[in-house]
């Protein structure tokens, strides 16, 4: 499986809400860079991600360009979410938010990801729930 194919499977079952079989595409060693926060272990990975997805629902990311080389895949999407549960504080505001992020997957050469790089538009984000 290509990086690109398995970061479209990864997303497309978060979207359903299917963590576990989003999981099946990741390592379990997997080393994660989201923003400021690092993970080494697709366990932890997985547990930030179910706070967030409390938090935001009907997730969707829609890539505007991908950029592929061997086992890398680069994805500039718009991530898209309604604010539907407490984050950092913040009352849900039932609010579409919708922030530019910048992806980076290596796959290993079973097709699972095993370096994730998350470059999403926080800022944005905490603008958009009042956060700022």
């Amino acid at each position: 499986m290509t990086a690109r194919a398995a970061l479209e499977a990864v997303w497309a079952r978060m979207a359903a809400g299917d963590l576990p079989g989003a999981a099946r595409f990741v390592a379990d060693d997997v080393l994660v860079q989201d923003g400021p926060l690092r993970f080494d272990r697709r366990d932890d990975f997985w547990r930030n991600l179910a706070e967030f997805g409390a938090a935001f629902s009907d997730q969707r990311w829609d890539p505007v360009q991908w950029t592929e080389a061997g086992d890398t895949a680069v994805a500039e999407v718009v991530f898209s979410a309604v604010h539907a549960g407490p984050y950092l504080g913040r009352a849900p505001t039932g609010r579409r938010i919708s922030i530019a992020e910048a992806v980076v997957v290596r796959v290993s050469e079973a097709g699972l990801i095993t370096h994730w790089r998350s470059y999403p538009d926080a800022v944005s984000l905490l603008g958009q729930i009042g956060a700022l």
